[in-house]
């Protein structure tokens, strides 16, 4: 607050890791009036661009490969997981862009949050010299803690239950892989959650004390 500055602030990983409860902490503890979800974001391109369009945004991120045919009987499933997501992903790429471009211009800082934050998006941004963006990756190191934060969703967001996720757990962590593995490429930070809410908030607000230290110090540098 004290630089000026504008911080663009995005939270990706893989469906149930925990994202959008850490976006709400932190725009609380930030003082962030805008946050977005990519889900929001999906479903709005849903419908100005229907299934015989764009049959891939009509599907879960982990089973969009579903909508495309498969180019090689000898492609893994792995492979089939990764095509559907990034072919996914690409369309809603497009809003997140056009989201972050309009924070920018009107100075306003933002949290996005999603499993179409891509850490390779931080290489497609064109960014104003007043901006620090951070991005992050959450994730779950263990099978049984993501099976238990499906199974709390259930009991806390009746219209958004968990067996849906419980079902495709094996898709779901394919594709974690994934975006962990883009996010090493990256260097992009990957925070893990835990079911101790309190550590994995810290961690993330170390990461972001970090980034915006080093901004600070180079641009008095």
């Amino acid at each position: 607050a004290q630089s000026k500055k504008t911080l663009l602030l995005l939270i990706g990983g893989a469906s149930g890791v925990g994202k959008s409860t850490a976006a709400t902490l932190l725009a609380s503890r930030l003082n962030i009036t805008r946050t977005q979800s990519t889900d929001m974001l999906r479903e709005v391109l849903r419908i100005l661009r229907p299934a015989d369009i764009a049959p891939e945004l009509h599907y879960s991120s982990f089973n969009a490969w579903k909508a495309i045919a498969t180019e090689s009987e000898d492609e893994t499933q792995a492979a089939r997981i990764q095509t559907g997501f990034d072919r996914q992903a690409d369309e809603v790429e497009v809003a997140i862009k056009a989201l972050l471009d309009r924070a920018q211009k009107e100075q306003a800082s933002i949290i996005v949050e999603g499993v179409h934050v891509r850490p390779s998006i931080i290489k497609r941004l064109t960014l104003e010299s007043d901006v620090i963006l951070i991005p992050v990756v959450m994730m779950v190191d263990r099978r049984k803690t993501l099976k238990q934060f499906f199974k709390g969703r259930s009991v806390t967001t009746r219209r958004r239950p968990g067996e849906h996720y419980l079902n495709n757990i094996d898709a779901i962590w394919t594709l974690q892989s994934v975006i962990v593995s883009e996010a090493n490429e990256c260097g992009v930070p990957v925070v893990i959650n835990e079911e101790e809410e309190t550590n994995t908030m810290v961690r993330i607000f170390s990461v972001i004390a970090s980034r915006v230290a080093d901004a600070i110090a180079l641009e008095k540098d």
